[in-house]
């Protein structure tokens, strides 16, 4: 099926997205920082889920929990009164560190990690953003909880993730974007074939390690995935946060012809079964509060953050805190 793909829209995207070793002996800093200037020019996807968000962070203090190579940390950093990054990968850190000086940017910091914890004091932080990388933490409570520990009283964290069983969770996008692969076979079939194809097409992608488990253990997961589903989340987020909103992102690319009839006929279904539901799922996009006596967005924000009603759990109207 993925060699097949690659004769049809579903082929593989060819390039890897970690930097290599060719890349970094680049004379020219567009192509020695590509990864932090992909993220730095396509910020604008992250402020179309949360439009609150440019205005929310002036004068504020912002973590970006997985911050990649830092170019959407710089970004936040030219909006908000201090930007910090953090990564369990030193060679990130020092790219994103490089990034920064070559922007000229001085409000920003970034430092190393772990799994387990967030190398700043409790309440640190006005917000706390997160793009894509919830999916991939060993443990999704632990890391809720360092985010709650380091949000101020009032304080939002702002996520966005795929569950694992929406149907392009995968992240196998370097060999094929089929939909669904990782619910059609298992994890070793998938990273067996994967590492076929990466040798066949000579692809600038590391070959995949073998599966692990899920984050709670009770299922084996592709590589660098935690298999956390949206029940799951929910579950988390209202048992460590004080007021939560989760919105999910259908599937949306396709409009009219066979696909859009597949499309809609998905949506539709995922109106009675929550299976479906997840599977047509794309991101779950989410605000979570610490509580506190006062709000730390704006009010614009706080009409935004009212007003876009969620699909799945709400425990309180995030306006209600004021």
């Amino acid at each position: 099926m993925i060699r097949a793909a690659q004769y049809t829209p579903f082929r593989s995207r060819g390039v890897g997205y970690a930097a290599t070793p060719d890349q970094l002996s680049e004379a020219d800093p567009r192509k020695r920082l590509r990864q932090g200037y992909t993220e730095f020019e396509g910020v604008d996807d992250f402020y179309r889920i949360f439009p609150e968000l440019p205005a929310a962070f002036a004068g504020k203090d912002v973590l970006d929990y997985g911050c990649g190579y830092g170019g959407k940390t710089v970004a936040y950093a030219r909006l908000a009164r201090f930007a910090a990054g953090i990564e369990p990968v030193q060679t990130h850190i020092e790219l994103s560190e490089a990034f920064r000086r070559h922007r000229g940017v001085e409000n920003a910091e970034f430092r190393i990690c772990t799994q387990a914890g967030i190398p700043y004091p409790d309440d640190s932080f006005d917000i706390v953003v997160s793009h894509d990388v919830i999916e991939h933490v060993d443990d999704p409570a632990s890391a809720l909880a360092e985010i709650h520990r380091v949000l101020r009283p009032g304080g939002i964290a702002y996520l966005a993730f795929p569950p694992y069983d929406g149907m392009l969770s995968h992240h196998l996008d370097y060999v094929s974007t089929l939909p669904g692969l990782h619910l059609l076979f298992s994890p070793e079939t998938l990273v067996d074939a994967a590492n076929r194809e990466i040798d066949r097409l000579g692809l600038a992608h590391s070959r995949q390690p073998a599966p692990r488990k899920t984050w709670d253990g009770g299922r084996a997961a592709l590589p660098t995935l935690n298999g956390l589903t949206s029940a799951q989340f929910d579950a988390l987020s209202t048992a460590i946060f004080d007021e939560v909103q989760v919105e999910r992102r259908p599937v949306a690319k396709y409009r009219g012809g066979f696909a859009g009839i597949v499309r809609d006929a998905l949506l539709a279904l995922g109106r009675v079964s929550r299976g479906v539901d997840e599977f047509a799922t794309v991101s779950l996009h989410c605000r979570l509060r610490k509580a506190g006596a006062d709000s730390l967005v704006p009010p614009a924000a706080e009409t935004a953050l009212d007003a876009r009603a969620p699909t799945r759990s709400r425990r309180a109207s995030l306006s209600e805190a004021n």
